[in-house]
């Protein structure tokens, strides 16, 4: 009897002081309201500037696959609100390990302390357990599409593995760029690098006749954790992505930074 008298005020005990015992659940997808709809209240923030009429040059920051380094994430955030002048940053994915709610939640405090506005694309990491369910309520649509200063972005989730091998949905990516000639410049950010690992060959020839057809000005990835950029000069000249990158992860002490001008894009790897 005494026994079981203490094993209840122990799980009383328990209970009342962790109101989250089951919060960690493989299973749990509920984002609250305060952190759901990201990517909106993001453009919101970006569009609160009046336009200007004519193109202005401007800068944005890349970092990606941070993955359970939040304090390495954090690092970099702090250092792109000192010294970066971005206008908004780009996350290449992969913003979680495991597509746990909680990783999600923890990813948000951190980006929360930008003082410039955030977008995200989704990673095949972000798509494990109820992660796809996580990221649509807390940032919105997979594939979705913004245009500032005459400029382009389009954020394409092209992962294959985590989604039972489905084909990324190109047509999609197609109509969106079918205006680029209204654009000085288009940007595509899409987490896989087309020309490794989940990409099938077939999948590689139309990602790349699509950025070559339309004469998009950077293709933008993550995934792999080391920055660097890509060409093949043994390929025909209609399947060069060029110019592309990929921009490393802040647990290497690295972030891209992008400068846009009406004539040119130019990317530099800042170290912190």
């Amino acid at each position: 009897m005494l026994k079981r008298t203490w094993f209840v005020l122990l799980l009383i005990l328990t209970m009342s002081s962790c109101d989250k015992v089951f919060e960690f659940s493989l299973y749990s997808a509920y984002v609250s309201s305060d952190r759901r709809n990201t990517t909106a209240k993001n453009l919101e923030q970006l569009y609160a500037e009046p336009a200007s009429t004519t193109f202005e040059p401007f800068r944005f920051a890349l970092v990606s696959d941070n993955h359970l380094f939040y304090d390495e994430l954090s690092e970099a955030i702090e250092h792109i609100n000192a010294n970066s002048g971005a206008d908004f940053v780009i996350h290449g994915g992969d913003m979680t390990d495991g597509g746990l709610i909680k990783e999600f939640d923890l990813f948000q405090d951190v980006m929360k302390k930008l003082e410039v506005p955030y977008f995200t694309v989704i990673g095949n990491h972000d798509l494990l357990a109820n992660g796809q369910s996580v990221y649509t309520d807390m940032f919105g649509e997979e594939n979705y599409s913004f245009g500032y200063r005459e400029c382009k972005f389009i954020f394409f989730n092209n992962v294959v593995w985590e989604l039972n091998y489905t084909e990324p949905d190109f047509r999609w990516l197609r109509n969106e760029l079918l205006d680029s000639d209204q654009y000085q410049h288009v940007f595509v950010i899409a987490h896989i690098p087309p020309w490794t690992d989940q990409f099938f060959l077939s999948y590689f020839y139309v990602y790349s006749l699509l950025m070559n057809d339309y004469n998009v000005s950077l293709s933008i990835h993550g995934h792999h954790h080391s920055p660097y950029e890509y060409s093949n000069d043994s390929l025909p000249a209609e399947l060069r992505i060029m110019p592309n990158l990929v921009i490393g992860a802040p647990q290497k002490g690295v972030y891209r930074l992008v400068d846009v001008t009406p004539d040119s894009v130019m990317f530099q790897t800042i170290k912190f």
